[in-house]
């Protein structure tokens, strides 16, 4: 436990989240206070609603494949010019350019995004399966995070036309994703051994996720979305994965 508690509170995001979660509940309580007895279920909504949030959000986004995109040494790919395919690090690319001896290759649509979106893929999600222990890849950028917030806020008012209830869903949404965070944490921390069977599952799930089969299991704080969509699955009747660390490949 100790080990979780200093890796959770030493992550400066969980600081930021803390302090939009509090200052949202300050405001609240001096300028809407009967929005907690009038609203109060709208964190119902948000415990309903997670589980499907998090198994379409880890599926769909988080493994978005985008392929790759990289600039290498011309001369170790040996004698070949534009759109031919050449295999590099046991993947198949595409030469797309040579220029000044620098070969540009890749494949999917990587090399049509810009850098900032590959290397944000890989700070959001691929390289947590790449590296499933790292500590700072076990948190999803602050951007990410934040960007979440604002869609759940902006969604909330357009819908209501009130700040007071859009602030109140947002603050649900802010504290899920606080225990999100910390389950997941909790999942990739040796030392840390859930008490209930129901959290043993869990955390064994995911770990399943990671090294056994990426395509299942996409479930951290609840596998209800696994069970009604067919994605969770024993471990015996699935097969293993060659690219649970490498889900961007094709």
């Amino acid at each position: 436990m100790k080990t979780m508690v200093k890796h959770f509170f030493l992550h400066p995001a969980i600081w930021v989240y803390l302090i939009v979660f509090t200052s949202i509940i300050i405001y609240l309580s001096f300028f809407y206070s009967h929005i907690f007895k009038s609203h109060w279920w709208l964190i119902l909504i948000t415990i309903v609603f997670a589980p499907f949030l998090e198994w379409f959000t880890h599926k769909y986004i988080l493994h978005w494949k985008i392929g790759k995109f990289k600039k290498v040494d011309a001369s170790i790919l040996g004698e070949v010019k534009p759109g031919d395919s050449v295999v590099c690090e046991n993947s198949r690319y595409k030469v797309l350019s040579i220029i000044d001896n620098q070969a540009h290759i890749g494949y999917g649509i990587a090399p049509m995004l810009p850098e900032f979106i590959r290397k944000g893929m890989y700070a959001l999600h691929y390289g947590h399966h790449e590296n499933p222990n790292n500590i700072k890849l076990i948190f999803a950028p602050i951007t990410f995070s934040i960007g979440l917030f604002s869609v759940m806020f902006i969604g909330a008012y357009a819908l209501t036309f009130r700040l007071d209830i859009a602030m109140l869903f947002t603050s649900s949404v802010i504290a899920y994703y606080l225990y999100y965070e910390w389950v997941h944490l909790g999942h990739h921390i040796a030392e840390y051994k859930p008490i209930t069977s129901w959290s043993k599952k869990l955390k064994k799930a995911h770990l399943f996720h990671h090294y056994h089969n990426e395509n299942l299991w996409w479930g951290i704080t609840n596998s209800l979305g696994d069970y009604l969509m067919g994605t969770y699955k024993k471990q015996k009747e699935t097969n293993q994965s060659e690219t649970t660390m490498d889900i961007n490949s094709f």
